[in-house]
């Protein structure tokens, strides 16, 4: 059977797959030099169209940006899912979820580095088309560690008394520190002949050992 597409439909796709090449260009040169660094023009003349064709596709450099940066948060959240196993309790599940993070940051450290930017920064989000579904990604990252948190108190894996909520934006603050101590922290660290792995480690071991109900060692290496 011979399925024959309109020609609105031809040009949409045809839209789409230019739209997604400029992305790909993009994120190139963003991941490359950083958000600062890069204009409309940079990613025009890579793409080898105008500026004025580019802006046919995006309004601003921000929404490329964005687009960009939600690739990022769903590879995140593919490191989530793979996390997840049915057999654990909250408290394993809320360590494997830590440890995908860490390794997110440790195989895409660019978009890590973007992301934490974008975050520290404002953006005029009125102006950026993809911002609602960024937001839903990240809200299912932050849920499944309220969530894994939620699961602990329930099957006493961790301490009773905890607000879920609170529990998993001090989680994620301090697992953020732990991979992005900084260059003063990474330099004391070295005074001290500690490398940034094993900093890691004892700071997440501590971390746990704050809500868990038991004492435990989240002794795992992560790669």
């Amino acid at each position: 059977m011979v399925i024959k597409l309109s020609f609105q439909k031809l040009k949409e796709q045809e839209k789409e797959e230019r739209r997604k090449y400029i992305i790909d260009v993009a994120e190139k040169l963003f991941l490359h030099k950083g958000y600062n660094k890069i204009s409309m023009g940079d990613i025009a003349k890579e793409v080898g169209v105008n500026r004025a064709t580019l802006y046919l596709y995006f309004k601003n450099k921000d929404s490329i940006y964005f687009a960009v940066l939600l690739r990022g948060l769903y590879l995140m959240r593919d490191f989530f899912q793979k996390a997840i196993k049915e057999d654990q309790n909250g408290l394993e599940r809320l360590i494997e979820l830590c440890y995908a993070f860490f390794n997110y940051c440790k195989k895409y450290p660019e978009y890590y580095r973007e992301l934490a930017y974008m975050r520290a920064h404002n953006f005029d989000i009125s102006r950026i088309k993809c911002v609602n579904e960024q937001m839903i990604v990240a809200n299912d990252l932050m849920d499944a560690i309220s969530n894994s948190i939620k699961m602990g108190m329930d099957d006493e894996s961790m301490k009773d008394q905890l607000d879920p909520v609170k529990t998993a934006v001090f989680v994620v603050n301090n697992c953020e520190k732990m991979v992005n101590p900084g260059p003063d922290m990474l330099g004391l660290l070295s005074m001290h002949s500690i490398n940034p792995d094993q900093y890691l480690e004892y700071s997440f071991n501590l971390l746990i050992s704050t809500i868990s109900k038991k004492d435990i060692c989240a002794n795992e290496e992560f790669n």
